[in-house]
């Protein structure tokens, strides 16, 4: 009994952590904290906005309008000893001859975890700390089969590590496949309509056979969610505008909006809100080795008493 119910709460790892702060106590519940501090510091209102090194993981078809090749890092200072940490490559792809296709592949590595879980008994005896960490491995892939339409694929392989929590004090793990699907339109210069149909199939299927005596197998489900948006660039850059409505079979309907401007030629503020929540952050341009480079700073304030979470994040223009 004493295993049994230190595995329930464990398993709820970053799920709880993340429910707190409104993104849903749901399976995959890391994937929707935001993850880019460009992106969160907009209000996480991405899906229609075709820029980034991650821009895959919001919308897989904007891969293939990036202008050019991003590496990007991106790391989080979040309460409740949560961290997340993420990598990510994008590569647009503009074959040459008669009919050839546009397109884009894209890769990225999501890791997120949260250390000093409070474990007890079904007494409510203290039994130690424990952690729990969850990984996201997603490749990308869009095409652009016509001048204003570019549709795209980004598969995750998902993985879920609870250590110390089996009769052995081994590692209970997990791990599955999800799929997101997006599509882009680009009817006139600047204006870009997104819609992506996230977490299709993802789930993590638990064995606690090892946990205890009498254990089964659990099937934790991701959340599908639609989401939908538009995004407005005025001028080169000066100013980006994004909406963005989410449909999500637990959370219900979550709206977003962001902004961004350019009050200098290398220095950009944002600001936004993610259902409600206020989001604002800062952008700084400037050369490296003949490349462009940029830092980033998103503030993410938090649900009332759990204080407020940081993203830093260093994207390079190849």
């Amino acid at each position: 009994m004493k295993v049994r119910l230190l595995a329930a709460l464990v398993a709820l790892g970053w799920g709880v952590a993340s429910a707190a702060e409104g993104s849903g106590g749901y399976a995959g519940a890391f994937l929707r904290m935001g993850l880019a501090p460009r992106a969160q510091a907009m209000g996480d209102a991405y899906v229609a906005v075709p820029q980034g090194a991650y821009v895959g993981l919001y919308n897989p078809a904007g891969v293939a309008l990036l202008p050019g090749p991003e590496f990007a890092v991106a790391a989080g200072a979040l309460t409740l000893d949560r961290s997340l940490f993420v990598v990510g490559f994008s590569l647009p792809v503009r074959p040459k001859g008669h009919g050839a296709m546009d397109g884009g592949v894209g890769f990225t590595w999501i890791h997120a975890g949260v250390d000093n879980i409070d474990g007890r008994d079904s007494d409510g005896v203290p039994i130690g700390t424990f952690s729990n960490s969850e990984n996201a491995f997603a490749l990308t892939f869009a095409v652009r089969p016509h001048r204003v339409l570019t549709v795209g694929l980004t598969g995750a392989i998902l993985y879920n590590r609870l250590p110390g929590v089996t009769r052995e004090n081994g590692a209970l793990t997990s791990s599955g496949v999800g799929l997101t699907a997006g599509a882009m339109l680009t009817p006139w210069r600047g204006l870009t309509v997104g819609v992506a149909l996230h977490n299709i199939n993802a789930k993590y299927t638990w064995n606690t056979e090892k946990v205890y005596e009498r254990g089964t197998a659990v099937t934790d489900r991701f959340p599908v969610s639609l989401r939908m948006g538009a995004s407005y660039r005025l001028g080169e850059d000066k100013m980006l505008a994004s909406v963005e409505l989410e449909q999500n079979e637990k959370l219900g309907t979550l709206y977003r909006l962001g902004i961004e401007a350019a009050i200098a030629k290398q220095l950009a503020l944002r600001g936004g809100l993610n259902n409600g929540r206020l989001r604002v952050g800062v952008g700084f341009i400037f050369p490296v080795l003949g490349h462009r480079a940029g830092l980033d700073y998103a503030y993410l304030a938090s649900v009332e008493g759990l204080g407020a979470d940081h993203m830093f994040g260093w994207v390079f223009y190849l």
